[in-house]
């Protein structure tokens, strides 16, 4: 089992320079295909892989961002923003070249243990004020092995939002800040269709109502919809506060990163839930960067036979 304590401390740190980077309502760049990028997903992968090469060092990495973007992307005044940001939160002189070192490493190194970082998970939630999340996730030989979700607007857990993570085999939260005592959690264990609750994505874009409605009808769920941003929602399911979460294939949508769901699936799987694609297999997170199937279905174990019944039987 791999200890994901001694990530915490930067984890938190990220958190707080996504607040100080959006207090400062700065504009933010676009990668294309409406994929938003900021100085802050930048700042926090940097502070991740930092901290990856004290603690992994033996590690690969894959992440979102990388410096070709950083300096192709951002301006030279931005770019020295985030070094002063970064300066301040470690204690110590970091300039612009280090930021392209930090963001590049590991990205290289190919073996059985491969981390995965989306340092901001949910950006254009994170750019309109609404849930985000920083999401470390870890595969061993293609299998989410552990997962880790900083969800930073989280409600319930007060100003500061909750932290989600596995610990042998277990799942955990505890407050990001404040009194740090994790609780166990575990997927819900409702079955009633009547009771059943699901979430969906929050952007235009990703919003797929009109495709999961037919499902809920198929299997019997009088639903009310949560929407909200990135992993969050699996950090939902994991916790209960959700029984299920739907994300239907979409003709002529790119890939689903693998960034987007091994920390959730870890932490859901941890909890007692099941994560599957739209024909009940695992994910299949051995093709590199993205998924070789679109659509994922996230529930707890008690609610899956029926969503996945509902799912096939409509074919979304």
């Amino acid at each position: 089992m791999t200890d994901l304590t001694p990530l915490f401390p930067v984890v938190f740190q990220a958190v707080d320079l996504a607040r100080r980077v959006r207090q400062l309502a700065l504009d933010h760049s676009d990668k294309g295909g409406n994929d938003p990028v900021t100085i802050a997903d930048y700042g926090i992968q940097a502070l991740l892989l930092r901290a990856m090469q004290t603690h992994f060092p033996d590690d690969g990495i894959i992440a979102e961002e990388d410096s070709t973007h950083f300096f192709e992307l951002v301006a030279p005044e931005q770019q020295a923003l985030i070094a002063a940001l970064l300066s301040e939160t470690l204690g110590e002189t970091v300039g612009v070249a280090d930021i392209g070192h930090w963001l590049d490493y590991g990205q290289k190194h190919e073996c059985n243990r491969m981390w995965t970082v989306d340092p901001i998970d949910g950006t254009r939630g994170y750019v309109s004020g609404r849930r985000y999340s920083v999401a470390i996730g870890l595969l061993v030989d293609h299998q989410p092995a552990a997962g880790l979700l900083a969800c930073a607007e989280y409600p319930n857990g007060g100003e500061n939002g909750v932290l989600f993570y596995t610990q042998d085999g277990a799942a955990y939260a505890q407050p990001i800040k404040g009194s740090h005592t994790p609780r166990h959690i575990h997927a819900s264990e409702i079955d009633d269709p009547a009771r059943l609750r699901t979430v969906l994505a929050t952007d235009a874009i990703d919003i797929d109502k009109p495709r999961v409605e037919p499902v809920l009808a198929a299997a019997h769920i009088e639903s009310k919809f949560d929407y909200v941003d990135g992993q969050d929602k699996y950090a939902m399911v994991a916790s209960g506060d959700v029984d299920f979460y739907l994300r239907p294939a979409r003709p002529n949508f790119r890939p689903h990163n693998i960034w987007d769901h091994v920390p959730g699936v870890a932490i859901v799987q941890a909890a007692g839930g099941i994560v599957s694609d739209l024909d009940g297999e695992p994910l299949d997170f051995s093709r590199g960067r993205t998924l070789p199937k679109q659509g994922v279905v996230v529930s707890s174990a008690r609610a899956y036979p029926l969503v996945l019944d509902a799912v096939k039987i409509v074919s979304v």
